[in-house]
């Protein structure tokens, strides 16, 4: 519902509303008043003179640029057939919605104006299946959210620790303070830095835990547990296993780790270029799903985030197989016939799920 939402306040701030569409966001706010604050925060950014200087289209190759730096979903939107005698409009309402789009999926906003006065940062960020978000701490600490991600932290942030709270994937890029160390909790371990770039992957049903370090160091320890804390060089993944010592009853679309598997394993991590859309473990960051010896079964939890589908299996042998390649702009229809160039399957999607036969 917030694809509408987004549609309706651009529209009203790029100037091109309708009386049918400003009726529909009158009636939006008025059935969804926990979205108040929201709509009249954005509506007051949007009329700060930085945000018009920010969002001043000259031509096509400015708008190109801002949205390839958006890193929140956006609005799908289609250019008129026209568009050379429309461009003024269009570009004035796609910027709108680049603007809005941002706002509302990182749904956190810092700014007091927007409150007069009060709380506006909220202490849960949350993306959905197929959507990513991009949000700034008020430390200055980049983080990228992945799909289906919860990142929890205290409102005021000015503690002697900066903590946060993962369930999910996230991409940090901590903004450097020797005096207050910045700290990802996840359920079973702590990654404690002072300033640095990281990847952690700690989704709850899922076996392990992941650590990837790009650059800088992070230290890695056991919660409640007196284990020897793991200190990460650069280009270093430690992958934890949560299942040592426990019995639980894995989810059956997920390959577990067995309970024999050491309980920390630190390795290099594959990286072809300098680029870092290039890493496995953080092209996501790049809006780019790349896989490497995933079994199908593994791939498919990913693309269940990425898509925001459920996909099924029908034979286990497909479910076996072992696939390399990389996704970005693909549908999953399209990505799904990508596969096929590789593997022998067949597929039908209904909705949103998606079955898969040999």
């Amino acid at each position: 519902m917030q694809e509408k939402l987004a549609i309706l306040l651009s529209r009203k701030l790029s100037g091109e509303a309708t009386p049918d569409e400003l009726s529909a966001l009158e009636k939006w706010i008025r059935d969804n008043p926990q979205d108040h604050y929201v709509i009249e925060a954005v509506q007051l950014y949007w009329h700060n003179t930085a945000a018009q200087d920010f969002f001043n289209i000259s031509d096509n190759a400015h708008f190109e640029r801002m949205l390839n730096k958006a890193e929140t979903p956006v609005v799908a939107m289609q250019a008129p057939q026209k568009l050379s005698k429309y461009k003024p409009v269009w570009l004035k309402w796609a910027a709108a919605a680049v603007f809005v789009g941002c706002m509302i999926s990182g749904a956190v906003i810092f700014n007091q104006q927007a409150q007069q006065g009060e709380t506006t940062a909220k202490d849960d960020i949350v993306t959905t299946r197929g959507t990513k978000s991009k949000i700034i701490l008020p430390d200055g600490t980049k983080v990228w959210l992945n799909a289906d991600t919860r990142l929890h932290f205290d409102k005021e942030f000015n503690g002697a620790l900066r903590e946060v709270y993962l369930d999910g994937e996230a991409f940090f890029d901590v903004t450097k303070d020797k005096n207050r160390p910045f700290i990802v909790h996840t359920s079973d371990i702590d990654i404690r830095v002072l300033g640095t770039a990281f990847n952690v992957k700690s989704y709850k049903e899922e076996a392990t835990i992941e650590a990837t370090l790009i650059h800088g160091s992070i230290q890695v320890t056991r919660q409640k547990e007196c284990i020897p804390k793991i200190i990460l060089s650069p280009h270093e993944k430690l992958v934890f296993n949560k299942l040592v010592g426990k019995t639980p009853e894995s989810p059956d679309h997920l390959l577990p780790v067995k309970e024999k598997d050491p309980q920390y394993l630190v390795s290099k991590i594959l990286q072809n270029t300098n680029n870092d859309s290039s890493i496995v473990e953080t092209a996501w960051v790049h809006n780019r799903l790349l896989f490497d010896g995933d079994t199908f079964k593994q791939l498919a939890v990913k693309m269940e985030r990425w898509f925001d589908v459920q996909i099924k299996f029908e034979n286990a042998e497909v479910a076996n197989y072992r696939l390399r390649g990389a996704f970005e702009d693909e549908t999953i229809g399209e990505a799904l016939k990508a596969l096929q160039q590789i593997a022998h399957f067949k597929f039908t999607i209904r909705d949103k799920t998606v079955t898969i036969a040999k």
